[in-house]
């Protein structure tokens, strides 16, 4: 008991370094949801409340609140959502191996959308106009560059205006992206460094047994029409920018589930030595494409060709 107790607390105050380190360099932080996964996964809400407060205060009085609240809701609050819910596992076998992997994406996308009022609120700093003016300065010196080599930008109707209109309509994707890649990350990291210090009671989720919850299909199928019936309508919202990351978020999410049927069966051809199927497949995916592991995700949405839905992951 007293070893866990020295672990968590040497973790702690690691983390509080880290926080303290990524100040003057940045790219430390990347690695603080990590150690904040592992923090929740192991001690107590009581213990992780207090944490966060005490980190707070420390990373106030040594830099500024401002960067104080920004780590804090960006690197903390998606960590300890996803060891919290990995802890669940421990004591609910009903709980759903996937669900940190969830749990890490929805609330990394709600960190983003709360750092942007409270940024607004408390400091007058709009976020998205500050990367605007950072993707255009960005853009103004990739387009000089190119303009030395003499690249002819009339020729393809390139406009500065053109690419800074596109990424700016993207940038809700950008997030999305953002979110499912920070917490798979986080996710199966925190499971390796958990499975070292022999903190076995939560399986590991597999990518090959990713899958939508329920039939997300027609949930997204329903939005998609609702959109366009706004769109046909003078709401005042730019719906076609909605409607598009809207549709991005759903090809992506689709693909997800295709590319993790693909990896289930590979793994299951290759176990039973089935040389023919994997050459098969290898091949139609050079014929078509992405557009098979779209195809091949809504069929699994479905009729859950895996049976995952039907049984408990074990």
């Amino acid at each position: 008991m007293n070893k866990e107790r020295n672990k968590i607390i040497l973790l702690s105050i690691l983390i509080i370094i880290l926080s303290l380190i990524s100040f003057k360099l940045a790219v430390v932080a990347l690695i603080a949801p990590v150690f904040y996964a592992i923090l929740a996964t192991l001690s107590s809400k009581k213990f992780v409340i207090t944490h966060i407060l005490l980190n707070t205060l420390i990373l106030t009085i040594s830099t500024n609140l401002e960067y104080s609240l920004s780590f804090i809701i960006i690197y903390s609050v998606p960590g300890i959502c996803i060891g919290l819910s990995t802890k669940k596992q421990t004591y609910d076998k009903n709980a759903s191996k996937l669900e940190p992997i969830y749990v890490g994406i929805i609330s990394t996308m709600i960190s983003f959308i709360l750092l942007y009022f409270v940024s607004n609120i408390l400091f007058d700093i709009d976020l998205v106009k500050d990367f605007k003016l950072i993707l255009k300065q960005s853009i103004d010196y990739q387009f000089r560059m190119l303009e030395d080599m003499n690249f002819e930008f009339e020729k393809y109707d390139i406009t500065k205006e053109f690419i800074l209109s596109y990424v700016m309509n993207l940038l809700s994707f950008m997030i999305f992206m953002q979110s499912i890649f920070s917490s798979f990350i986080t996710y199966y990291i925190q499971m390796f460094f958990l499975s070292k210090i022999r903190y076995k009671k939560s399986k590991i989720a597999k990518i090959s047994e990713f899958y939508l919850p329920g039939n997300i299909s027609f949930v997204f199928l329903g939005m998609s029409l609702v959109m366009l019936l706004l769109s046909n309508l003078n709401t005042g919202l730019q719906i076609d920018v909605i409607l598009l990351n809207f549709q991005l978020v759903c090809i992506t999410l689709i693909m997800l589930e295709g590319l993790s049927v693909c990896i289930y069966f590979l793994k299951k051809w290759f176990v039973e030595n089935k040389i023919k199927n994997i050459i098969l497949s290898f091949l139609i995916f050079s014929l078509f494409g992405f557009m098979i592991l779209i195809t091949i995700g809504l069929v699994d949405e479905i009729i859950d060709v895996r049976r995952l839905r039907s049984r408990k992951l074990t």
